[in-house]
């Protein structure tokens, strides 16, 4: 078998290619080339700067929400606080105080950071303060409009006021002060009749939710924002350095110093929505007029304590690994500019002796496809993806009216999926290293056709590794026919018509092997004919075989046509029965078989009477044992079942003895 490999290759076609001047197309392609591995630079630089802005994005969003989940829960306890004071101080009568509160083993057992510094202040009924854990001003707050709610408000509830700025900065003061503004929220106290008792008030510096948060994600120029946007009160973080303001610094122009709404949309927006922690998030890259530094921001909003907090990253800190990755991408493309100019140079000098060495590659094929036509047999070669690289003549007419199409295409393309599960064991084979033959048989409408198949590896000259195999297929189904009429014969009792020894011992074997699979019921009778040699003595060898055949024939209509009847040699026969209900349904045919030999025999010879007038009458005795898929050998079965004719003959023939095994 040659190598088929070089028949059909996937070529130029020259004498369109002689056309151009390889000078010309060569730089051209170059250029093409080129011009799309920067554009591909171009395109991959921008994603990558797209991906690190929405990395960023992803990023600023996560510390918006770390931080204002942080704020809000520092907000929830302080609250908590106050409701566990209100509790206490009511259960007691008015008589628990802020300095046994806070004792250390009294009533309130913070859940707050260790460095949360809280300001409580009682006041009575009239609105007078009456103590705090800190200095306080004595003045009354009886007309302040938080005390006028609490005390005439019918509930419990809390209420929040609004930040406040406790130096009350002007405009002129601006940013140069330093000293946090704070929140404060209330609790009303009542007695035990019900009455109006007077007010807890709780003042927080929201500079604390600040400080305890985490800003070791920031980087050095990031910020941390809290503002009330209502009050205009901000207090920002950038590295280590708080700064406090009466401003909302914020603007989408860079430099602009304005506070109008358009400029604070983003700190607006959130300061209107009614849950704190589930607000829109918007992110943008804003410029901040305090540093004038380009940032991406995003806002988390705690709207029921009028605040938003907000995180921004720097575009720089952003793009870090984008300015690394650029660098990078243009250095490569570069080289390999210079590589690609230098292999077209190595091209266009290669180009002629290419052109040569084609031409003479495409005639050798001419030549070797014009052989492999000529082949009866049909010949192919597939490659190691299994693919169709080449077919003959002989090959592409079996496959139909389109078998150049099947060139490029995969097996399980060509023959279908069902096919395909046929032919893989075979082909992984082959691509394993294995030469092997097989052969296919099938029938279509009544016509049987069988090929063989002959797989040879083809082996790679430098690696020894499979690249492909080739296919050699011949049809030999006159000679499998001949093969299947001689095999028949030698199965068949030339006598009686009857499935001979040879034929029985291969149908038994198959069928206990169905049976140790399936589990099924299998049943062997072995059986004679009772006094057949006194017939075949008395009368002749003729008319002895006339009464074997006679036998066989009345043994078979008993019998169903999925049953093996066979004829081991002179009057034994035996029968396979499979696909058994029960031992009852083998035992019964057994019975029948007994009494359907009792009837005379009138033995004809071929074309006439032996002899006018010769009647016979005989009997049979029949051995019964099953099976079902115990460790039992054909032969073993065999032996137990003529065990059982032999028990018959010895209880006086004309009967049955059945294996209790």
């Amino acid at each position: 078998m040659w190598n088929v490999t070089t028949m059909r290759l996937p070529l130029f076609r020259i004498g369109k290619l002689t056309r151009f001047d390889p000078f010309i197309l060569l730089p051209a392609f170059a250029l093409v080339l080129l011009g799309g591995l920067w554009l591909a630079v171009w395109h991959q630089l921008n994603e990558e700067r797209q991906l690190a802005r929405h990395a960023t994005l992803a990023k600023s969003q996560a510390l918006a929400h770390t931080f204002a989940e942080t704020s809000l829960r520092i907000l929830q306890q302080v609250d908590h606080a106050a409701l566990l004071f209100k509790i206490r101080y009511e259960e007691s009568g008015g008589k628990l105080t802020i300095d046994n509160f806070l004792r250390k083993n009294g009533a309130y057992n913070p859940e707050l950071p260790t460095d949360t510094a809280l300001r409580l202040m009682l006041i009575d009924a009239s609105g007078r303060q009456i103590e705090s854990n800190l200095p306080f001003d004595s003045a009354s707050v009886a007309d302040m409009p938080w005390f006028r709610e609490l005390a005439n408000r019918p509930d419990n509830g809390v209420v929040i006021s609004k930040p406040f700025d406790p130096l009350k900065l002007d405009a002129d003061e601006g940013d140069k002060t330093s000293k946090p503004w704070l929140i404060r929220l209330s609790r009303r106290l009542v007695l035990a009749d019900g009455k109006f008792a007077g007010v807890l008030l709780v003042e927080l510096d929201p500079g604390q939710f600040v400080d305890h948060f985490d800003s070791s994600d920031l980087g050095a120029q990031g910020v941390v924002l809290l503002t009330s946007p209502v009050e205009n009160l901000s207090l920002r973080r950038i590295g280590e350095e708080m700064q406090a303001s009466n401003t909302l610094v914020f603007s989408e122009q860079p430099g602009a110093q304005d506070r109008d709404d358009r400029s604070a949309s983003l700190i607006k927006q959130h300061s209107s929505t009614s849950d704190s922690m589930n607000a829109n998030i918007e992110q943008r890259y804003l410029q901040t007029p305090f540093d004038n530094v380009r940032r991406l921001y995003s806002a988390r909003s705690l709207a029921e304590f009028g605040l938003v907090g907000l995180v921004g990253l720097t575009e720089d800190q952003a793009l870090v690994q984008y300015q690394r990755h650029k660098i990078r991408y243009r250095l490569v493309a570069a080289v390999i500019t210079l590589l690609i100019l230098g292999f077209i140079a190595i091209l266009m000098r290669q180009s002629q002796h290419l052109q040569l060495a084609l031409r003479q590659i495409r005639t050798s094929e001419a030549r070797l496809h014009t052989i492999a036509d000529t082949i009866p047999a049909m010949v192919a070669y597939i490659d190691a993806e299994q693919r169709h690289r080449f077919h003959n003549a002989a090959y592409g007419r079996s496959l139909g009216p389109n078998s150049e199409q099947v060139l490029g295409k995969t097996v399980r393309e060509v023959v279908g999926e069902a096919r395909y599960q046929f032919f893989l064991p075979y082909i992984l084979r082959v691509l394993s290293g294995e030469a092997l033959v097989y052969e296919q048989e099938s029938e279509t409408d009544g016509v049987y056709r069988c090929l063989e198949s002959h797989y040879i590896p083809q082996f790679d000259i430098d690696s020894g590794e499979v690249v492909g195999f080739h296919v050699m297929r011949q049809d030999i189904t006159s000679k499998k026919l001949e093969q299947l009429r001689l095999q028949q014969l030698a199965q068949v009792d030339a006598l009686t018509g009857l499935c001979n020894r040879a034929g029985f011992q291969l149908r038994l074997q198959d069928a206990m092997q169905r049976s140790r699979n399936q589990h099924g019921l299998l049943a062997l009778l072995y059986l004679d004919i009772d006094h057949f040699k006194p017939v075949n003595d008395t009368h002749g060898h003729k008319v002895g075989d006339s009464l074997l055949q006679a036998f066989a024939q009345r043994l078979s209509r008993v019998f169903r046509s999925s049953d093996t009847v066979a004829r081991l040699g002179g009057d034994e026969f035996t029968v396979i029965m499979e696909n058994l209900h029960s031992r009852e349904d083998a035992i019964n045919l057994a019975a029948k078989v007994v009494l359907a030999m009792q009837p005379e025999f009138e033995l004809l010879a071929a074309g006439g009477a032996i002899e006018v007038g010769v009647t016979v009458r005989v009997s049979s005795s029949v051995g019964l044992a099953f099976y079902q898929g115990e460790e039992q050998s054909a032969e073993q079965l065999i032996h137990e079942a003529d065990m059982m004719l032999y028990q018959a003959k010895r209880g006086g023939r004309n009967r049955y003895v059945v294996s209790e095994a």
